[in-house]
């Protein structure tokens, strides 16, 4: 409590404000981490996301105890990227891979991965994603 109460005291001195320290495993500032701009890797957790995600430079939302509130802050900040890695995705095209697990992930039975295809999709995100399959990019069915 005295550390956060620290931080905030001194950020609030320099004209920061308590919110502008984000904490990923050390602290920064969030406007230095709004520049950079954060990037999501989305797929499915048993094909080796974490991998692939690291592959890309990219950060998964597996150990996030808030991931589905991340995530919908993510979709509506113009600055995120989002890769989605479709390798274990159902269907035989990037389009029904995509949007088989949007559908999916719409209804009270959709999968986590799902569900966060859905969100993309709902905030019309899916033509700035890229799409990965078996390591390499393909092309966004959606894109202009």
């Amino acid at each position: 409590m005295a550390l956060r109460l620290t931080f905030a005291l001194v950020l609030s001195c320099v004209g920061l404000g308590p919110r502008a320290l984000a904490y990923d495993g050390h602290f920064t500032l969030a406007a230095e981490s709004a520049a950079v701009g954060d990037h999501i890797a989305l797929g499915i957790k048993n094909m080796g996301l974490e991998q692939q995600a690291a592959q890309v430079g990219a950060r998964t939302l597996l150990k996030d105890p808030v991931w589905r509130e991340t995530l919908q802050t993510a979709v509506q900040t113009p600055s995120t990227r989002f890769t989605v890695f479709l390798d274990g995705f159902e269907g035989t095209s990037t389009y029904t891979q995509v949007m088989g697990a949007a559908q999916r992930g719409a209804t009270p039975l959709g999968r986590l991965t799902e569900w966060g295809m859905s969100q993309l999709f709902q905030a019309q995100r899916l033509e700035t994603t890229t799409f990965m399959r078996g390591g390499s990019v393909v092309p966004n069915p959606f894109g202009p």
